[in-house]
């Protein structure tokens, strides 16, 4: 279903070819940062009525991962006086994720315009959405300054954010600002634009079993223990492939917590070596009903009682920072807007829930609880592939001025 009525293409769509045509990678790297900066520097400029923070995110959380040993710059931009009450927050990145290990038939970062789409890596995630808040927001608060306009861009959302959007947050709270609503502009439609909202997404936890045995040669195997061979291996990659959880939230569209099995790896260094243990990882998709903590007190009772506790070790990091919460809120009035206006322009009302994967979302109410978050973003797959995180990426130009106008009209209602 295509929008009954499209707006007249504006200046987002310039602002979104250039910010595609910089290769902006997550900045996993130091010698990433400079693109980063450079992207934030454009999103500045495109916003001359707008008060600008830069904020300097660290990532000062132990991890299993790399840290960024260094500061990530993050951008804050506010319309107007942040001590007024009300006006609408919107959540944004520059950063995208690699093409190095993709086949693109056109220029990842070119920024080509061609049948009706604007082709490259970040179109879709998100910097299409940032230049259409951006150009929004300059328009509505040049119409109407007295309602402050917030706007939190970070250059670090795609490696878990640990030095991104939550700073930036914490930078508005120190302002004085309390934003009514915050939109954030994640795609949340799947093909046709305007179809999906989204109130909240599930967390994500991991968590490692490791089955320990007794190195030695494969040639003598009655002499050391092959965690491949242990009679329970099995049975326990199945109980645990099939663990249930009946904390759904069918109102709102969020799927129940589920646990996905996402590898077992064992090797002993070479194929005449019995390896000395086999890893099992887990992934944990979890409702706000469940913690990690509880999480893993239910897998560790499920290896007692399969009589695996001597033999199997549990790993995870419970850190704060280190496990990416859930989040969930009630439809409000952003929701009510972005459903009238959606309506009006597609000729239906979209649909709400709370799937897919981690976004900035989770971070609102560390800093504001109770706070409003709705995603509102453009289709993920806009012509049927080539979508977000995909290869040959890219955004419809009349999705493009739909959202700058759906921006914009809810701006106005609140």
């Amino acid at each position: 279903m295509f929008p009954a009525f499209t707006p007249l293409r504006g200046p987002e769509l310039e602002l979104t070819q250039r910010l595609v045509q910089i290769p902006s990678l997550t900045p996993t790297q130091p010698d990433l940062l400079d693109a980063v900066g450079e992207a934030l520097r454009l999103c500045q400029a495109a916003a001359p009525s707008a008060n600008a923070y830069w904020v300097a995110g660290r990532d000062t959380n132990p991890s299993t991962r790399p840290v960024f040993p260094y500061e990530v710059p993050n951008l804050v931009l506010v319309w107007g006086n942040p001590q007024q009450a009300g006006g609408l927050c919107f959540l944004g990145h520059v950063d995208v994720v690699p093409v190095a290990k993709q086949t693109w038939q056109r220029n990842p970062f070119g920024g080509e315009i061609a049948d009706g789409i604007l082709w490259g890596r970040g179109a879709t995630d998100m910097k299409g959405a940032v230049a259409a808040f951006l150009v929004a927001a300059e328009a509505v608060f040049l119409q109407r300054p007295e309602r402050p306009i917030y706007a939190v861009i970070t250059g670090d959302e795609e490696w878990g954010s640990p030095a991104g959007t939550l700073a930036g947050l914490q930078t508005l709270h120190e302002l004085g600002a309390h934003p009514a609503a915050f939109l954030v502009g994640e795609p949340s439609s799947q093909q046709a634009f305007g179809t999906g909202l989204k109130l909240g997404r599930r967390g994500s936890f991991n968590l490692a079993l490791t089955l320990r045995g007794q190195s030695g040669h494969v040639a003598y195997p009655a002499l050391f223990s092959n965690p491949l061979e242990h009679p329970q291996l099995g049975p326990l990659i199945g109980r645990l492939a099939t663990l249930a959880f009946a904390d759904g939230n069918p109102p709102s569209g969020m799927p129940a917590t589920r646990a996905t099995l996402t590898s077992v790896v064992a090797d002993g260094g070479s194929t005449s070596i019995v390896p000395a243990s086999a890893e099992m990882r887990l992934n944990f998709r979890y409702t706000p009903q469940q913690t990690p903590e509880g999480l893993w007190q239910q897998v560790a009772a499920l290896v007692a009682e399969m009589g695996l506790a001597e033999w199997v070790t549990i790993t995870a990091n419970l850190a704060v920072g280190r496990h990416q919460n859930p989040y969930l809120n009630q439809p409000g009035p952003l929701h009510q807007a972005l459903v009238a206006t959606l309506t009006d322009l597609v000729g239906a009302p979209p649909r709400t829930d709370a799937e897919g994967g981690l976004t900035d979302g989770r971070h609102v109410h560390k800093v504001f609880p109770g706070a409003e978050v709705v995603e509102c973003g453009p289709p993920e797959q806009p012509y049927g592939a080539g979508g977000m995180h995909q290869a040959d990426e890219g955004i419809r130009l009349d999705d493009l001025a739909n959202l700058r106008h759906v921006y914009q009209q809810v701006m106005k209602a609140l």
